[in-house]
């Protein structure tokens, strides 16, 4: 697998000297017993399962590189590895984008000394969320504040601060749509238990549809969230992976067929990929042609492939 993975990189990235990821992780279900199999518990909901690490490469939106972890395995708990496995491979990783469950300090810290600029999401219950939303929600709902993000209105506002000792910027928005979906389903939870006063209820709205990203760069306010949400790469990956790359179910009973099967289900799903960049404005997708190269003809000789005819259909 090393020698592929060795291949496979220098063969993607060629003589690039920097690379942008986008890191993210999901679970993969099963009951085998392996070491590999935990107990996992993700937003309330509990399941058996192994995790599997994804790296894309964020300009080709090409998946670069798996690993994988015991089901249980905190995402804060791989980036360090997941980095440093990467830099053995020859990747220079020169940006990193990842979502909230890799924001600790010493993450942080790890990529200040390593020079890597990067952008992450912060959770609501870290001190640094509570004491950026606490000191510039007033005011945050401003027109000069206002970014057009597709169909969604965000206000955004960008300041300086610290982070860890380091310069960087924090970019505290809120999502309307989202916002009155979330006062919506909180108020409608807080009249039905009947015992929420009221300066409480005004205090939770006052932040629903928050969020707050940190960057170590300067970024435009309208550039942010198109950065930060190339994330959403990785989550096409893992989908296509599961639904059409044969990654899910998992029946195995070891941790070398455990790997194999990843590598195949790798493979095809950077196959698929290449195959749709090639076919970008011709109006097929990969899937569309694979079922009709189902029904081409060829024979095979010793040192040539000769296509068949295909027939007017095709």
């Amino acid at each position: 697998m090393r020698e592929f993975f060795k291949a496979y990189i220098a063969h993607l990235l060629g003589r690039q000297h920097g690379c942008g990821v986008l890191i993210d992780s999901t679970g993969l279900p099963n009951d085998i017993h392996f070491p590999l199999t935990a107990i996992n518990n993700h937003n309330g909901v509990i399941s058996n399962e192994a995790r599997l690490i994804f790296v894309v490469d964020r300009h080709t939106s090409m998946p670069i590189y798996f690993r994988y972890a015991a089901g249980n395995t905190v995402d804060v708990a791989t980036l360090k590895a997941t980095l440093l496995e990467l830099a053995a491979y020859g990747v220079n990783v020169d940006y990193v984008v990842v979502d909230a469950g890799y924001y600790c300090e010493d993450n942080i810290r790890d990529m200040q000394a390593e020079g890597i600029p990067f952008i992450v999401r912060l959770v609501p219950n870290r001190k640094i969320y509570k004491d950026l939303a606490a000191e510039y929600i007033n005011g945050l709902e401003d027109a000069k504040h206002m970014v057009r993000y597709g169909q969604r209105l965000v206000f955004i506002r960008q300041v300086s601060i610290s982070i860890f000792g380091k310069p960087g910027f924090a970019y505290i928005a809120v999502d309307m749509d989202r916002k009155q979906d979330e006062i919506r389903r909180y108020a409608i939870a807080a009249l039905a238990d009947g015992d929420v006063p009221d300066d409480k209820i005004n205090a939770e709205m006052r932040t629903k549809g928050m969020f707050i990203l940190l960057s170590a760069q300067n970024i435009g306010c309208d550039e942010i969230l198109p950065v930060y949400y190339e994330r959403e790469k990785i989550e096409q990956v893992f989908d296509f992976s599961k639904n059409n790359a044969d990654l899910l179910p998992l029946q195995l009973h070891s941790e070398e067929a455990f790997r194999g099967h990843l590598l195949l289900s790798f493979l095809a799903s950077a196959a698929y990929l290449t195959c749709n960049k090639m076919l970008e404005g011709l109006g097929e997708c990969a899937m569309q042609s694979f079922h009709t190269f189902r029904n081409f003809k060829c024979k095979v000789f010793d040192k040539k492939i000769i296509i068949q005819e295909p027939n007017k259909k095709e």
